[in-house]
C-alpha cells in the first residue's frame, strides 16, 4: 500500500543571483536617499514626517513587489496568500495570550503591576502603522530577501536555508544604519553597535520563525508586537530574574506556538514542505 503523500507547497522563485544584488544596491541607495529626506523634514510638523515616514516604507515595499514580480515569485511562495490568513492569526493569538497569562504569573509573584492599566496608550491608528511597517519590513527582508537567497543556495539544502535566514537577518539589522547614524542609536542606553545587533539578531530570530512556518502573516504579526509590545505586563521595566525570566518566556512561548502551528499545519498547503520550481515546471 503507497503511502499518503504530504501537500506539498513549491516555490517558483527564480534562483538566478543578478537580481538580489540588484535588489541589495537598491534597497541601499533607497535608504540612505529616505534618510536625507527625513533630515530634510526634520523641523517641519509631525503630521508632514509621519506622511513622509509612511510614504518611504510604502516605496520599500514597492520595491520588494518589484523583486518578486520580476523573479517571477507568487503569494503562496511567500506565505502571504489567502490561505495563510487564519492560521497565522490563530497562531499570533496564542502567542498574545501565552506571553499575557505567563507575564501575569510573573508579575504576581515579583510584586510587579499588571492589567489593563498598564497597556501603553498607545491609539488604534499608530498600533494599524506599526503593523504595516513591521509586515512591509518582513515582505522584504523574509518574504524577498531570504526566500531569493535559498533559492539562489537551493532549497532543499538545511545549510542553504541557514545562510539564507543569517543574511536577511544580519541586512535587516545594517539597514537601519542610516538612521543610526543620523540618531546616534535608538535603543533607550544602548550604543549604536548594541542597538545595530539588537536588530541583526531579531531579524535573524524572525528568519527562524518564517522558515519553519512559512507564514508571513504570522511573522509580521510577531513583528508588530515586538515593535509596541501591547501586553497586560510590562516586563521590559522590571529588574533582575523576574525581567530575564520574562525575556525567557518570550523564546519559549514564541517557539512553542511554532511548533505547535508546525503540528497543525502538517498535512495541509500551509506547511512548510517546499522545493524550488520554475513556474513552468510548476504548470507541467
Amino acid at each position: 500500500m503507497n503511502a499518503v503523500q504530504k501537500p506539498e507547497r513549491e516555490v517558483s522563485m527564480d534562483s538566478g543571483p543578478t537580481s538580489v544584488v540588484v535588489f541589495l544596491i537598491a534597497v541601499a541607495a533607497y535608504l540612505v536617499i529616505g534618510q536625507f529626506i527625513d533630515v530634510a523634514v526634520a523641523a517641519e510638523s509631525t503630521a508632514i514626517q509621519h506622511t513622509v515616514e509612511a510614504l518611504s516604507f510604502f516605496g520599500l515595499s514597492a520595491i520588494g513587489i518589484a523583486f518578486l514580480y520580476v523573479d517571477s515569485a507568487d503569494a503562496t511562495d511567500i506565505g502571504l496568500s489567502r490561505r495563510f490568513v487564519i492560521p497565522g492569526v490563530r497562531g499570533f493569538l496564542l502567542v498574545w495570550v501565552g506571553l499575557n497569562v505567563i507575564g501575569m504569573g510573573l508579575a504576581i509573584v515579583s510584586n510587579n503591576p499588571w492589567g489593563l492599566n498598564v497597556l501603553a496608550p498607545v491609539a488604534v491608528g499608530s498600533l494599524a502603522t506599526t503593523a504595516s511597517y513591521a509586515f512591509i519590513e518582513e515582505l522584504v527582508f523574509r518574504g524577498y530577501l531570504q526566500g531569493k537567497v535559498r533559492s539562489v543556495l537551493g532549497a532543499e539544502s538545511t545549510l542553504s536555508r541557514g545562510v539564507a535566514i543569517g543574511i536577511a537577518g544580519i541586512l535587516f539589522g545594517f539597514a537601519h544604519i542610516p538612521r543610526i547614524i543620523v540618531e546616534g542609536g535608538y535603543i533607550s542606553g544602548t550604543s549604536v553597535a548594541g542597538t545595530l545587533l539588537v536588530l541583526s539578531l531579531s531579524g535573524v530570530g524572525f528568519g527562524v520563525l518564517y522558515e519553519l512556518t512559512e507564514n508571513l502573516y504570522f511573522v509580521g504579526l510577531l513583528h508588530a508586537l515586538g515593535n509596541s509590545w501591547p501586553l497586560l505586563v510590562d516586563g521590559f521595566a522590571w529588574g533582575g530574574p523576574v525581567q530575564i525570566a520574562f525575556f525567557v518566556t518570550i523564546g519559549v512561548v514564541y517557539f512553542s506556538v511554532t511548533g505547535v502551528y508546525r503540528r497543525f499545519t502538517a498535512e495541509s498547503r500551509v506547511t512548510p514542505n517546499v522545493r524550488v520550481g520554475s513556474r513552468g515546471e510548476r504548470a507541467s
